[in-house]
C-alpha cells in the first residue's frame, strides 16, 4: 500500500498501521522532502517557532499519551530550552523538535513493528493517481506504481491569495517558502494580510531576527489568536446525542455555557476544550445547512479560539502593541500594487472611508486556500478534475465518509482509496490540531485493518 504525503498525517498513519495490522504490510510512504513526520507544520518553520501547545498535549497515540513530553526530557531537549518554560510549569516547545520525534517514531516503526510490516521511504513527487484493476496506479512523470490501497494524506495548500496577483520582490505571496522574509531589512515596514497564526509566525521570525520597523496587520475582523489559559476540560456540553440544530442555537448555547463555567471561577478555554474533543461525535448531526452557515459566519471566531496561541508569541504580540511597532486593524482588503520600490495596499477600515496604506513590504498570511480546485498539490487538482475524488460540500477538502474513505465524483465511495488529515476536515468538523488529526488518522487505519483481515479471512475461507 502507499501514503502519498510524508508529514505528520502520513506518519502517523504509516506508525498506526504498522501497530494495527493484521499481517505484514509493505507500506511505502510517497515524500519528496529527505526528511518524514515534518511535513510543512514542523518541517518549513524556524529555530524560534514554538508548538501552541505544551508538549505533554502533543499526543500521537492514545495509548502513550505522554510519549513525546517523555522524549522531550529523555533526549535532553527540554534541558535545551529554557524559553519554552511558561510560570505555570508548562513547557512549548520548537516545532522543528517535534519534526525530529516524529522522524524517530517513523525509524523506530521501519526497524521493527509488531506486525512485521516493511516501512519504505520512496523519494518522489506523485503526480496523478488512477483506478485500476485491483488497486490505483500512481504516477510519478514516466514513471508508475501500482498499490492496492492508497492513503492520501497530502499536507495544506498555499496561502489563498485574496487579491490579484501581482509579481514583485517586495510582495511575499507564501511566507513558507524558503528564504522568504531575508529581503527584509530591520528598519522596513510591513504590511500583513491576515491575523492569523501565521502572522503571529512571521510576526516571532521578524522579531527574532531584529527586526524594528512598522508591523501593520490588517485582516478583515482583526481576530488574532486568543491566549492559552490551561486545558481543563469542561465536561457538561453533552451535544453528542442532541446538538444545537442551527448556528444561531448553537452559539446561545455556548454563550451560556461559558458564562456558567465563569460564574463558577472557572475559564471559557474549558468549554472550547470540550467541545473540540466531542466535535466528531455531534458535526454531523446538525443539518447541512446550518453547518454551512457556522463554517461562514462562526468559523473565523471559532478559529482564533480554538487554535490558541503559546504565552510567548502572545506575550511578544502585546509588546508589540505597547511599544507601537505592531498595530492591528479590521477592514476589507481591495487590492495590493507594486509602487516605487515599495508596496501599496488599497483596503476599507471597518467604519471608516476607503484608503490607502503604504509600506516597503506586504506579507500574504491569509492562511491555506481550501479550495482544492485551487490546491497547489497536482495530484489533488487531477484527482478532482479526472473525479477520483469531488469536494465536500462545505467547500473545506475531500468529501469522505466516517472512515475517512474517499467519495468520488459520481458520488461512490471508491474502494481502497482514504484521506487522511485537514482534507477531510469537513466530515470531522476540525481535522487539523494534532490530536484530531491522530485520532483521525487511527480511524483509518483501523478500518484498514480490518478491511485486510475480512480479505485475509475471505481467502481462508476459499481454501
Amino acid at each position: 500500500m502507499a501514503i502519498i504525503g510524508g508529514g505528520f498525517s502520513g506518519a502517523a498513519a504509516a506508525v498506526h498501521l504498522a501497530r494495527l495490522s493484521p499481517m505484514p504490510l509493505a507500506i511505502d510512504i510517497i515524500e519528496p522532502r529527505p526528511a518524514l513526520g515534518a511535513g510543512l507544520a514542523y518541517g518549513s518553520c524556524g529555530t524560534e517557532h514554538r508548538l501552541n501547545v505544551p508538549a505533554d498535549r502533543m499526543i500521537v497515540s492514545r495509548d502513550a499519551p505522554s510519549d513525546f513530553a517523555d522524549w522531550l526530557r529523555t533526549s535532553g531537549e527540554e534541558a535545551k530550552d529554557p524559553r519554552g518554560r511558561t510560570e505555570d510549569g508548562s513547557h512549548y516547545p520548537r516545532r522543528a523538535v517535534f519534526g525530529q520525534y516524529m522522524a524517530q517514531l517513523v525509524r523506530g516503526a521501519q526497524a521493527g513493528n509488531v506486525s512485521g510490516s516493511a516501512i519504505r521511504h520512496v523519494r518522489k513527487s506523485a503526480e496523478t493517481i488512477e483506478p485500476v484493476e485491483g488497486g490505483w496506479r500512481v504516477g510519478f512523470g514516466d514513471e508508475h506504481e501500482t498499490y492496492r490501497n492508497i492513503v492520501l494524506a497530502v499536507t495544506h495548500s498555499r496561502p489563498a491569495i485574496p487579491w490579484a496577483k501581482v509579481e514583485a520582490p517586495n510582495i511575499i505571496e507564501d511566507p513558507w517558502e524558503k528564504g522568504a522574509l531575508d529581503a527584509i531589512a530591520p528598519d522596513a515596514s510591513i504590511v500583513i494580510a491576515g491575523s492569523g497564526l501565521t502572522m503571529c509566525d512571521v510576526v516571532v521570525s521578524l522579531r527574532e531576527r531584529g527586526h524594528r520597523g512598522k508591523i501593520n496587520v490588517i485582516s478583515r475582523r482583526g481576530l488574532t489568536p486568543r491566549p492559552q489559559n490551561g486545558f481543563a476540560v469542561f465536561g457538561k456540553i453533552g451535544w453528542q446525542d442532541t446538538p444545537p440544530q442551527t448556528a444561531s442555537e448553537l452559539l446561545l448555547d455556548l454563550r451560556r455555557q461559558i458564562r456558567a463555567v465563569e460564574a463558577e471561577g472557572g475559564v471559557w478555554q474549558s468549554v472550547l476544550n470540550a467541545i473540540r474533543e466531542q466535535l466528531p461525535q455531534f458535526w454531523t448531526k446538525i443539518p447541512l445547512r446550518e453547518r454551512a452557515r457556522i463554517v461562514k459566519h462562526l468559523r473565523p471566531y471559532w478559529d482564533v479560539h480554538r487554535f490558541r496561541a503559546a504565552p510567548q508569541v502572545s506575550a511578544l504580540l502585546e509588546q508589540g502593541k505597547t511599544e507601537g511597532w505592531l498595530e492591528i486593524s479590521s477592514g476589507r482588503i481591495h487590492g495590493l500594487t507594486a509602487s516605487n520600490n515599495g508596496v501599496r495596499m488599497e483596503w476599507t477600515p471597518r467604519g471608516g472611508k476607503r484608503g490607502v496604506v503604504v509600506a516597503d513590504f506586504a506579507v500574504n498570511c491569509t492562511g491555506p486556500d481550501a479550495n482544492i480546485a485551487r490546491s497547489s498539490h497536482a495530484i489533488i487538482r487531477r484527482a478532482l478534475a479526472d473525479g477520483v475524488i469531488r469536494r465536500d460540500a462545505l467547500g473545506m477538502g475531500i468529501d469522505v465518509d466516517a472512515r475517512g474513505r474517499a467519495y468520488g465524483g459520481d458520488g461512490e465511495l471508491q474502494s481502497g482509496l482514504w484521506v487522511a488529515g485537514p482534507m477531510a476536515r469537513a466530515y470531522t468538523g476540525d481535522a487539523t490540531g494534532l490530536p484530531d488529526v491522530s485520532d483521525q488518522v487511527r480511524t483509518i487505519a483501523e478500518s484498514l485493518a480490518a478491511a485486510l483481515a475480512d480479505r485475509h479471512r475471505n481467502k481462508a475461507c476459499a481454501i
